[in-house]
This record gives structure tokens, sequence and C-alpha cells, in this order.
């Protein structure tokens, strides 16, 4: 019976000092002594960068009567065709990708929660909190959808008489007089017969009648805001024919003026750092041509070059860091034999800008998580952790806090 007892009392004293089971995380290119039974593998990120250029296009369309526009009405006008570029505006936008450099196994019999991105990003150890689901599009009530409204054709406007200014004005009518003499034996009669011959205006004639047109435009708009027309239209009726005769004015304006359209294209480019690598040619840009991608080859050539005209430049100037000293006491401080927790990175932050010849159109500071250091965390049970889903940088890492430990505070 004593004999027992103590057996007892051993096997509880045992259990009282016997470690409860934790979990160890190690780098998956590790070989591990013991072989691993189960494992699970999360991974951190490495930043890659999305620039938006949005170029603005201007095309000058010379009218058909520029020549006369200073002439006749007192305008100026494009002389020539010329297209022209410019960069409206310029963003920069921050991703995460997995970096393969940096995978991780978990492993043991009492492993933590995990939450992670689909594709291996880890994001909390266990979270106390209910997070909503990643990557899941947002429900849209019936009543807030909003559906492309489909634009609609305008119809040309056509002058008072119905026809076209062109189909009016590049062509005339007139009459040539044909003499036939018919000679009998005592008498001649001479008849004359009229034939409509259709002829082709000169340019200037074309621009006067054009001009002509535009100052009869002009005096009945006047004539219509004063109220001296004969018939008093309604409010609505004289504003349609307002809005109709500044359309037809502005037409006609044009074949003198010329024409100036704006048009905008987006294009994106993608960089992901290298390791001591801090500038990348982005694009060809310049106002006569616009924006061009550069092939792979000359981009190899214009990054090991000082000067190179016309190229968008991307470039990150890093900022200070204090990640290498923090990476040296852990290294000098850390018992090796020893099972770490869930591995984190301090990521280097820097200025990334988009320079052209020397000059910065646009800057912002990003992290780059690549170029970090990553930090290895003690095992801690009932701990949260919480890490940055484009940095891998360390967020929260605390207590659980349950509702009751809320509700208390």
């Amino acid at each position: 019976m004593k004999r027992d007892f103590f057996l007892l009392a051993a096997l509880f004293c045992f259990c009282l000092q016997a470690p409860r089971a934790q979990y160890a995380v190690y780098p998956a290119s590790a070989r591990l002594a013991k072989p691993a039974e189960n494992a699970l593998f999360y991974c951190l990120p490495r930043n890659s960068y999305r620039i938006v250029v949005e170029v603005e296009e201007t095309i000058l369309e010379r009218g058909i009567y520029a020549d006369y526009a200073e002439k006749l009405l007192k305008l100026p006008a494009i002389k020539e065709n010329s297209v022209s570029y410019r960069i409206k505006d310029i963003k920069i936008r921050t991703s995460a990708h997995p970096d393969p450099l940096q995978v991780f196994s978990l492993q043991g019999t009492n492993l933590p929660a995990l939450r992670l991105t689909p594709d291996g990003i880890l994001l909390e150890v266990n979270s106390s909190e209910r997070m909503p689901p990643v990557n899941r599009p947002e429900r849209k009530s019936a009543g807030t959808e909003h559906r492309p409204v489909k634009a609609v054709s305008e119809i040309p406007d056509l002058p008072a008489s119905g026809a076209l200014p062109v189909a009016d004005l590049n062509i005339r009518q007139k009459f040539d007089t044909t003499v036939r003499r018919h000679v009998s034996d005592t008498m001649t009669v001479i008849e004359k017969i009229l034939r409509p011959v259709v002829d082709e205006k000169s340019l200037a004639e074309q621009a006067r009648k054009m001009a002509d047109l535009i100052l009869k435009l002009q005096e009945s708009k006047t004539e219509l805001l004063s109220g001296l027309q004969e018939v008093p239209y309604p409010a609505g009726t004289m504003e349609f024919m307002y809005r109709q005769m500044e359309r037809n004015e502005r037409r006609y304006l044009d074949c003198f003026t010329g024409t100036m359209r704006k048009e905008c294209s987006v294009h994106t480019f993608t960089v992901t750092p290298d390791d001591n690598v801090y500038d990348y040619p982005v694009a060809f840009f310049s106002p006569e041509t616009g924006i061009e991608d550069i092939p792979a080859e000359v981009r190899e050539k214009i990054r090991h070059s000082e000067e190179v005209p016309d190229v968008l430049l991307f470039r990150l100037s890093p900022l200070p860091f204090a990640g290498e000293q923090a990476a040296r006491f852990s290294e000098n401080n850390t018992a090796k034999e020893k099972d770490g927790g869930f591995y984190y990175r301090l990521p280097r932050k820097a200025v990334a800008g988009i320079l052209l010849e020397g000059e910065t159109l646009a800057g912002r500071e990003v992290f780059v998580s690549q170029w970090g250091e990553v930090l290895q965390l003690p095992v801690r049970e009932r701990y949260s952790i919480r890490l940055d889903g484009k940095s891998g940088g360390l967020e929260f890492f605390g207590p659980i806090q349950t509702q009751q430990t809320a509700t208390r505070r």
C-alpha cells in the first residue's frame, strides 16, 4: 500500500514538472534531427510595385478654312496638324506576394489557430476577434447596384434650310447659253438654249459663304435673347433653339479655327526590387512620341548606363534602418538549441520616386519587405500574434484578450 502511494506521488510530481505540449517553427529548408509527422506551412511577403501612368494625348487638327480665319472672322487658327503627349498623373501602388525564400514549417502536437491569405502569407495567430473573410467581394443590395448607361449617339444638327452646309457650299449652279442658227432659203432662225452647268466653288468662296452663315447665326442668337423675334416662343422652345444655334455655330467655327481633342490612356508597369539594386527603367517617354515599353534586353543596358534621355526611371532611396542591429542582437543572444516561435520581419522603408531626366514626377514612402531582417518570436501559449499582410511586420504580440477580460477593463 505504501509502495503504491509513493508511485502515485512520483507520477503526480512528474506530471507537474513535465512541459505542456507546444509548437516549434523551423525554416522549410532546414533538416530536422527527428522527422516531422505533420506540419503546417506559411510564408512571409515580398513587395512589388505597380506604377500606373496616365498619359494625356492632345490632337490638333487644322480647319479646312484656316487660311481665311483671320481675314473673314478675325480669329486665330491652328495652322498645321500636330500630336503631343504629357504625363497627367502617376500612382505608385504596393502589392504583396509570397517570398519563396521565407517559407516556414510549424510543427507540434498543440498547434495554435492560424489565419493566412489564400497564397499562404501569415496574418494572425490565435486571433481573439472574428475577422471578415479574406478576398471575398462585398455584396450589394439590389437598390444600390449601378449599371453602366449606354451613350446615345447624337444626330448632327442641320441648318434651317434642311441641307448640309457642305452640299450647299461646295458647288454652285450656273447657266451656259448655246446659240444655234437654222438657215433656210428665205430666213435665218437664231435659237438660244440655256443649259444648267454645275461648277465647283473655289475654297475662298466656300469660306466666305460659311463666314456669312456664322454671322447670320450670331445675329439670330442676339435677336432670340433680346426678344426681337416676331413669334413669342415659349421659354423651353427658346432654350432649345438657342442651344441648337450654338452647337451649329461651334461646328462652323471649327472649319476656320480647327479642333483640339484630348484623349487619356493608362499604362501599368510592375517592378519587383532585387538586392542592392535601386534604379529600374520603366518606359520610354517623350512629348512627341508618347510612352513606350522597354524591351528586357534594352532595360539591362539602360540600367548600367549613367544618363539615358526620355526614360521613366523608378528609384528606391532607402531610409535609416534599425533592423540590422536588431538581427545582430538576436543572433548573439539566442540559444541555438532552443526551439523558436513564429518568424516575422522588420521591413525596410524607402522613398519610391518616378524620375524623368533627373526631375521627380511622383514619389511616396513604401516598405521593401525583402530588404528587411527576419527575426523569431518566443514560444508563448495563449498568446495572439498579428502580422501586416503587405510587409510581414509585427503589429501585435500579447496575451489573448477574451471577452471577460475586455469586460473587466
